[in-house]
């Protein structure tokens, strides 16, 4: 089963190997710094939301400074970091899909290379960057999304979207 965000819910996204989260590295508010794991503390900085791009891509966008996880250099290596960059939407370098790995968790693949994001060497550390790399199988490839307080729920969504389509439906509602 496909991972399918809620929109405007924000996820702390967990590496299965560690049970560490991506972060942005010392809650750095600039354009380049590096994404790594950490302990969760409930920083803004460890909190991401997805922004659709259409065909099974994402971007991965991060609450404290509004920008998208990048493929440094829009690279094709193995180990290249990724950083957080100002979110172009047309960049391929930064639109992610999440395929299913079993059990809840995913690969986090890169649209513009192929290559799915990891932990450097399958570290278990507080700092280890988070980099692209061709799929070895193992456990540190594989991620989990857990949302973050507050919880949007679909059906909080829905009114939202509804709200105004119906006159009659909002008449009734404000009785």
């Amino acid at each position: 089963m496909s991972f399918e965000p809620v929109p405007g819910q924000y996820y702390r996204i967990v590496a299965k190997h560690s049970g560490k989260v991506a972060e942005v590295r010392h809650a750095q508010i600039h354009r380049g710094t590096p994404i790594q794991q950490g302990d969760w503390v409930g920083g803004e900085y460890q909190q991401f939301h997805f922004h659709d791009q259409g065909g099974g891509a994402w971007n991965i966008v991060c609450r404290s400074t509004g920008r998208s996880f990048d493929v440094a250099g829009e690279s094709w290596n193995d180990d290249v970091g990724i950083i957080q960059w100002d979110r172009h939407d047309y960049s391929t370098n930064q639109q992610f899909e999440f395929l299913p790995a079993g059990g809840g968790h995913y690969y986090i693949g890169a649209r513009h290379s192929r290559k799915f994001l990891c932990m450097k060497e399958g570290g278990t550390d507080y700092g280890v960057p988070v980099v692209q790399h061709v799929w070895n199988g193992g456990d540190h490839f594989q991620f989990s999304f857990v949302p973050c307080e507050p919880i949007v729920s679909a059906r909080a969504l829905r009114e939202v979207v509804l709200r105004g389509a119906d006159p009659i439906r909002d008449a009734v509602l404000s009785l």
